[in-house]
This record gives C-alpha cells, sequence and structure tokens, in this order.
C-alpha cells in the first residue's frame, strides 16, 4: 500500500422506535488512510520551570507503506475543539528529529521515526486537558501532501512534585539543562523490550570557582569528584547510580 486514500464508509444503524419497531438511520463519514501509524510513547505531563509551563513528549510516526518513501511535512498540536495550537514545519521540525538517527523525516518503507516534541506556554491554562496532532506528509508519488488527525491523548497537568536545590553551596550552574536541543533529550534507552528516556529532564551542573572559571563532572579530576560527592544531597550514592 503506497498511496493514500480518502473512503466514504456509510454505517446502517438500527434505531428503537417509541412502539420497539426498528428504522434505519444512515450516517455517512470521511476517513483519511493514509499510510502511516502516529502513535504517542507516553503522555506528555506539564511542568513549570523559569517562569513558564512546559510540557515535554514523543511521537512516533511509522511508515506502513510497502513502496515509496512518506516525507514528514509538518505536524500540528490541535485542542480538543481542533483548533491548531502549534505548527511545526521546516527548520522547526528538522530540530525536533535526532540529527544522528538513520530515520529522519523521511521515511523508507516499514521505517519509523521519532519526533521530539516541547510545547511551552507562558501559563497552565494555555495547556489544553488531552491533544490531538494533525500529521502532514508526502506520500510517494503523490503530488498533493495529504493530512491525518489522531485521537486525542490526555495531558497530565497535576501538580509535579518539587524538590528542594540537589547541591549545596553557591555559584552552581546548570549547564546542559532540560531544553528540547539538550543532548540528553534524545537518549533512548531499550529496557526489557521497551524504549524509555530517563534522562529527558536531566541536568549537568557546574559549579564556578571564585575566579568565575567552571570545573565539570565531565573533565572533572578525581578531588573534582570528591567534591560533587561531598555536594551532592541526592538520595542516592554517587557510585550507586
Amino acid at each position: 500500500m503506497a498511496k493514500a486514500l480518502r473512503v466514504t464508509l456509510t454505517f446502517i444503524l438500527a434505531v428503537v422506535s417509541a412502539d420497539c419497531g426498528f428504522s434505519p438511520l444512515l450516517r455517512a463519514q470521511s476517513l483519511d488512510v493514509i499510510p502511516i501509524d502516529v502513535s504517542v510513547l507516553n503522555p506528555p505531563i506539564v511542568f513549570k520551570a523559569d517562569g513558564r509551563w512546559d510540557m515535554a513528549y514523543e511521537l512516533r510516526i511509522s511508515s506502513l507503506a510497502d513502496v515509496g518513501d512518506t516525507t514528514i511535512s509538518s505536524i500540528q498540536l490541535l485542542d480538543p475543539s481542533g483548533k491548531p495550537l502549534v505548527d511545526i514545519s521546516g527548520d522547526a521540525l528538522k530540530g525536533c528529529l535526532d540529527p544522528g538517527a538513520a530515520v529522519g523525516a523521511r521515511l523508507g518503507p516499514r521505517t519509523f521515526t521519532t519526533v521530539f516534541m516541547w510545547v511551552s506556554a507562558s501559563s497552565l491554562p494555555e495547556l489544553p486537558s488531552e491533544l490531538r496532532h494533525r500529521v502532514a506528509v508526502r506520500v510517494a508519488d503523490e503530488h498533493v501532501q495529504l493530512s491525518t488527525d489522531t485521537p486525542a491523548i490526555p495531558v497530565d497537568r497535576k501538580p509535579v512534585v518539587v524538590i528542594s536545590p540537589p547541591l549545596r553551596g553557591g555559584d552552581w550552574v546548570a549547564e546542559n539543562g532540560p531544553s528540547n536541543s539538550s543532548v540528553h533529550r534524545r537518549a533512548i534507552l531499550p529496557l526489557n523490550g521497551r524504549a524509555y528516556i530517563g534522562q529527558r529532564f536531566a541536568i549537568d551542573w557546574a559549579q564556578a570557582y571564585p575566579d568565575g572559571k567552571l570545573v565539570s563532572w565531565r573533565s572533572a579530576s578525581k578531588s573534582g569528584l570528591s567534591l560533587l560527592r561531598a555536594a551532592c544531597l541526592c538520595g542516592r550514592r554517587w557510585d550507586d547510580h
């Protein structure tokens, strides 16, 4: 199946009338049959950081075509009423993909790609309680852009756990903090047959010396590691992670 189809299905429903008779009700519904599967690996969780509201999650888009390429043109986030909230295309779409992955926006037959979504808003009400996605693609030799709307997914807007600062002392800098461009954001780990991103919100901390220079655990000496062991207030020991 390489081409996309638009079909109209007619459903015949039996309706019970007041006198216990049955009358047929005809209803036509249009469906988009496009050879892609769009799934959300984990429902988005809303959290507040740096005075804004964010939600981060991943879309997995698979090509179900037997032959020909399927190219993702754009992804729109829709609120429950169908109103577009965010339109991701061009360079913005490219920035949501993993540049090191073998498959990007262009999907070969029976392949998939992961789209790393990060949505920000200035207030919580701007983020809906559920989301749908409108994915536009070009399929094989089709000369037009085709799109399909996905079913709604829930958005978890319950308050998240807030912890106290995890490090002692001052002059700590978040070098590689949570963002969609962080190297941690795309660190997918396969565990027991499932994919997880344990570093989705990871932060690399560095402490500045009095002269303003930074010492990072990436290049820390033995004494530097001892400093971090003493400074860390997390629940696990340094060598237990």
